[in-house]
């Protein structure tokens, strides 16, 4: 609607842009390659909801051939979403994605899916729980982690991303396996949210959802 009452908007990166999504989508696949190439394993930790989903798409888009296995609550939430396929801009293609990988439903099943080189889509994302620590302690040198969303500032994410170690049982250990990240959030960058406010012009703009709502109100009011 034009010129609502009020606006409430979200403000995560409200003091950025992320990278281009094509880009994004082809260092992906090069990673992936690469690493499948070196007769590694892809660990992707990925938050259930929206990610899981996401991944699974992104990576059959760039790989018809790999294996892809799915584990933790992201494939139960899977399972829920396709009773909603009306919600979804390609529910065809997802089904058919999903239908290619499969889910690891205990843990004996995990050594298969090491077992030659592979994608393994696990939670947690920021490798708080979940099975994907699991997977993390037994990959080599050959493998790779890729984070695509955010961790926070002390989850084992950000401490492997900034600091190179995770913690398991209490003690610090240093994963052989090399990692990287790649901004696939599925929040709106700097850009896309002004754009929200000028295509809107709201009477007023309530900011949530981030560390710099005052400064992004401040930035709006222009």
């Amino acid at each position: 609607p034009k010129n609502p009452d009020a606006l409430i908007i979200e403000s995560t990166y409200s003091d950025r842009d992320h990278p281009s999504r094509k880009d994004l989508e082809i260092e992906f696949g090069k990673q992936i390659e690469e690493t499948l190439g070196q007769g590694g394993s892809v660990l992707l930790p990925a938050f259930a909801i929206g990610m899981t989903q996401e991944l699974i798409r992104l990576v059959r888009s760039v790989n018809h051939d790999v294996d892809i296995w799915v584990e933790g609550m992201g494939w139960e939430v899977t399972g829920i979403l396709s009773h909603y396929s009306g919600y979804m801009k390609d529910f065809k293609r997802l089904r058919q994605d999903v239908a290619s990988c499969t889910p690891v439903l205990h843990r004996k099943m995990r050594d298969s899916a090491l077992k030659k080189p592979g994608v393994i889509i696990s939670t947690a994302g920021m490798l708080q729980g979940g099975p994907a620590m699991q997977y993390l302690l037994r990959l080599g040198t050959e493998s790779k982690i890729i984070f695509t969303g955010y961790s926070v500032e002390g989850t084992n994410g950000h401490n492997l991303q900034n600091k190179g170690f995770v913690e398991y049982d209490g003690v610090q250990i240093k994963p052989k396996a090399s990692h990287s990240y790649l901004d696939f959030s599925a929040h709106a960058g700097r850009s896309e949210l002004f754009d929200m406010g000028e295509a809107l012009s709201p009477h007023k703009v309530f900011c949530v959802q981030g560390d710099k709502c005052a400064q992004f109100a401040e930035e709006l009011k222009v």
